[in-house]
């Protein structure tokens, strides 16, 4: 009888600290996905580093996000600047692309680039981006496609 009670015991404890978790866990995870030139590119885990900026002078509060991702060959970094919560075309005040050392800048006010912010949230950002991305010196330009990125901060 003893042995029965423990073994129902142990049954109980290994059931009970079994979780159901129904957390979302799409938004656990970073995934960003690209074309650059032509080249597709897809990265399912990333260094992800995040600040808030509190509003200040009439200028929403907003975040600073940037995912930095390895391939064989370069480090890659994305940045984003949005307000905090904001979606849509508009809701982005930066984005830009770090490749082998080359930082290009995409303008989203109607230079080329296509940045949509479909959710925006304390720690998470998702979206869709393509265009014309400028390197800071405005020498090269870079053409992305089929950007995405659904990024847990």
């Amino acid at each position: 009888m003893r042995q029965l009670f423990l073994s129902i015991a142990f049954s109980g404890l290994v059931l009970s600290s079994c979780s159901n978790d129904s957390s979302d866990s799409e938004h656990r995870n970073t995934i960003i996905e690209l074309t650059v030139d032509g080249v597709a590119k897809t990265y399912t885990s990333a260094d992800v580093d995040s600040q808030n900026i509190p509003a200040e002078g009439g200028e929403p509060a907003y975040i600073e996000l940037s995912a930095t991702v390895q391939n064989v060959t370069a480090t890659e970094v994305f940045f984003f600047s949005t307000p905090q919560g904001e979606t849509g075309l508009e809701a982005a005040y930066d984005i830009s692309y770090t490749y082998d050392g080359t930082i290009y800048y995409g303008d989203n006010s109607g230079g080329g680039f296509v940045l949509n912010i479909t959710e925006n949230s304390p720690n998470y950002l998702k979206g869709t981006f393509n265009g014309t991305m400028v390197s800071g010196n405005g020498d090269t330009e870079i053409t992305i496609t089929d950007g995405t990125f659904d990024i847990h901060h």
